[in-house]
């Protein structure tokens, strides 16, 4: 929703200003600060441009590149202003969650994707299953192939998550629990005739 979006940008925004505060006093610091955040926002915009980029282009890999570009670049730039290094786990498992949070926004905008003619996740692997184009309304189920990419990625960050101590472990299972509610919402992971089901976690 328009509050929904304009919240997240308030909130980006206020991070931003919490950096800009931290630079003033970060001293010796200030160089190593300045770099990782003009590095992260120099990557972030030559993802916008790959999102440009002509649909003969289009595949898994330009995908996967473009959404770590202008995705999980642009969550480090934001990032940096509370941790320089970025090397915890907890920040290894951020980057693939953003990067699966975007997969999971093209599920949700595909018909809005295909009019503005934008790369999409259901897109590009549709053409790669031999099925390009959407029906008139520009909606299509989930290809199977889009489906089992995306159990994986859960399935690979709920790996991640019981590697981390506490209280990253926490933080991430929250994360994690958000966006497999949304990929309920989505329709995702039901088998036919039965009620929605999610991949499951390891447990605690």
């Amino acid at each position: 929703s328009q509050t929904t979006e304009a919240l997240t940008v308030m909130a980006a925004l206020l991070l931003c200003f919490e950096g800009l505060t931290r630079l003033a006093e970060l001293g010796a610091q200030l160089s190593a600060t300045l770099h990782a955040t003009v590095t992260a926002l120099r990557s972030t915009v030559i993802g916008a441009i790959m999102e440009l980029g002509p649909r003969t282009d289009w595949n898994p890999q330009y995908y996967e590149r473009m959404i770590r570009l202008k995705n999980v670049e642009y969550w480090r730039s934001l990032y940096s202003a509370l941790d320089v290094a970025q090397n915890t786990g907890l920040c290894r498992f951020l980057e693939d969650y953003y990067a699966l949070a975007q997969m999971l926004n093209d599920v949700r905008d595909y018909p809005e994707d295909e009019r503005r003619n934008q790369p999409n996740l259901i897109s590009i692997y549709r053409r790669e299953a031999g099925t390009p184009g959407a029906s008139d309304d520009g909606k299509c189920a989930v290809p199977r192939n889009v489906e089992q990419l995306l159990a994986e990625r859960f399935l690979d960050l709920g790996r991640l998550v019981m590697e981390l101590p506490e209280p990253d472990k926490l933080i991430a299972l929250a994360k994690l629990h958000d966006s497999l509610l949304e990929a309920k919402r989505l329709g995702l992971f039901v088998a036919p005739g039965k009620v929605a089901v999610t991949p499951t976690l390891p447990e605690l």
